[in-house]
């Protein structure tokens, strides 16, 4: 598995936040390319950080996510309501589960 990590502080509206994670994590679900080979998780950390992880299986998979547009609006977002923002890419050495 690849995975992304994203962290980044967030103090604004929450419900605001609230709805752009929703609507991505919905359009996930939605994207047959994308369930069930795309996992997103968010945490919400004290002092209004915020930590994403993304994982998938296959570039193919990336780049299906990469090509809609509710991903380019998410991105977008997240970073227009950030502070502190950073991002990496790695890939899973230890892991439990799916």
């Amino acid at each position: 598995m690849k995975n992304v990590l994203v962290e980044y502080t967030y103090t604004g509206n929450e419900e605001t936040w609230q709805q752009l994670i929703a609507d991505f994590l919905n359009a996930i679900e939605a994207d047959s390319r994308l369930k069930g080979h795309f996992h997103y998780q968010v945490f919400i950390m004290p002092e209004g950080r915020r930590v994403h992880i993304g994982r998938w299986d296959s570039e193919e998979t990336l780049k299906a996510l990469q090509s809609q547009p509710f991903f380019k609006t998410f991105a977008q977002g997240i970073q227009a309501l950030a502070s502190d923002f950073n991002s990496g890419f790695g890939t899973e050495v230890f892991s439990t589960g799916s």
